[in-house]
């Protein structure tokens, strides 16, 4: 067992203990010491064992280009006062893990250790195996890494935060001049066009208004469903109305509707129900809009005891590569596509225990999977 010290940005010692063989496959090719003399550096690398490093005088003017993973760099402590501070916040400390160094004995205190150092180690080492040290580097390149990550996650959530806020603002207004005209033409016009397309208008905001409430949750690692007996017919008809414009846009014909009847119902959060049949549906038109022929049929069909939604369209199926990378998060068939949509589609029904599923046939074939238990 093999043991020594670092002071961490606090000024406390940390007293870390390795094994021989416990970094054994951690290697670096070159280790960066900033010195004035030659002398030091000969000394830190015969201190060293068990390593065929390289051990490189670090020249300020020439600093090698930053990389994924941060190197190792020892600063001499004489010299360390003396660095640049906007070097060393804006290059050395995103280049290097950095540990100071001296040869005599080092105090610890906070006043000395600046917030950017690593660690201070003593010089002439007794034994000290580097792969120990890198081993030390290796954990925080990986907690920085997962750092980043987080901070990446973080603004998007903001960035995600922000654009709710203004679109629940926006949408609002919309519900506010909708309802207006719905009552107006109620009280003076008496409109039935006017007053089928307020309605319509009514019920996509209270759409919209329900979403953004939903990754309010998410972004607060929250989940939240509101199961309940729904109408699977009228499901497919508001999801269906939403994309009206690109159906005639595109003069896609729908099928199969008059076979559901509207006694069958599902227990599901509608919310959750109705962006899976958009995102499939929306899927189909992006397929066929430019085929000769194009029309997308519903059937319902009873499979192993469970009922299944099909949704057919006149496409000619997914090829290979496509059809065994389609539920996974990142994949995407179409160049414009996000690669979230369908992974995103079948993990949310899986929480309300359905399953989103692909049907060999002769033409593009999705289902929804609903257990006995969730349909009457």
């Amino acid at each position: 067992m093999l043991a020594y010290s670092l002071w961490n940005n606090g000024g406390h010692v940390l007293n870390l203990n390795f094994s021989k063989d416990f970094s054994s496959s951690i290697e670096q090719s070159v280790i960066y010491v900033l010195s004035h003399s030659t002398a030091s550096l000969e000394k830190i690398a015969d201190s060293f064992t068990h390593t065929s490093a390289e051990f490189k005088l670090l020249d300020l003017s020439s600093i090698p280009s930053i990389t994924d993973s941060k190197d190792i760099l020892l600063v001499d402590k004489k010299l360390y006062a003396n660095l640049d501070p906007i070097q060393l916040e804006t290059v050395l400390s995103k280049k290097f893990h950095l540990f100071s160094f001296s040869e005599g004995a080092f105090l610890g205190d906070s006043k000395n250790l600046n917030k950017f150092l690593s660690g201070h180690l003593i010089i002439p080492f007794k034994n000290v195996d580097i792969k120990n040290l890198m081993q030390v580097t290796s954990m925080k390149n990986s907690h920085d890494k997962k750092i980043h990550n987080m901070e990446k996650v973080s603004t998007l959530g903001n960035y995600t935060g922000s654009l709710i806020h203004d679109l629940n603002n926006f949408n609002s207004i919309c519900m506010f001049s909708l309802d207006a005209i719905r009552l107006v033409n109620e009280e003076k016009y008496r409109d039935e066009k006017l007053a089928l397309l307020a309605d319509r208008g009514l019920r996509g905001s209270n759409f919209i208004k329900d979403l953004a409430n939903k990754y309010r949750y998410l972004l607060r690692g929250e989940s939240h469903y509101k199961i309940e007996k729904l109408c699977m017919r009228d499901i497919i008809d508001k999801a269906l109305e939403a994309l009206n414009h690109l159906f005639n846009s595109y003069a896609i014909e729908i099928r199969g509707l008059s076979q559901i009847e509207r006694s069958m119902s599902v227990l599901a959060d509608e919310l959750v129900f109705t962006q899976v049949i958009l995102n499939l549906v929306k899927n189909a038109i992006e397929a066929i809009k430019d085929k000769e022929h194009k029309w997308i049929k519903f059937k319902l069909k009873e499979i192993n005891g469970e009922m299944v939604l099909i949704i057919i369209d006149s496409g000619e199926g997914l090829d290979s590569p496509t059809k065994d990378s389609v539920f996974k998060r990142g994949e995407e068939s179409r160049f414009d596509g996000t690669g979230f949509g369908l992974s995103f589609c079948d993990l949310e029904l899986q929480k309300m225990q359905m399953e989103l599923i692909y049907l060999e046939a002769r033409n593009t074939t999705f289902g929804i999977k609903i257990p006995k238990k969730l349909y009457f």
